[in-house]
């Protein structure tokens, strides 16, 4: 599996940010894991 390179985060710096993990907990995680499947599968389509 292919590591995406995201601006702004390297290998000193956190993957998640305050925010990230903000949103995370007020949509919780099944609604985190469909956005991350239609991000990942509809270009697919």
């Amino acid at each position: 599996m292919r590591r995406l390179e995201l601006p702004g985060r390297g290998e000193d710096m956190p993957r998640l940010e305050d925010r990230d993990i903000a949103l995370i907990r007020k949509i919780g995680i099944p609604a985190v894991k469909e956005m991350i499947r239609d991000i990942v599968y509809l270009p697919l389509i």
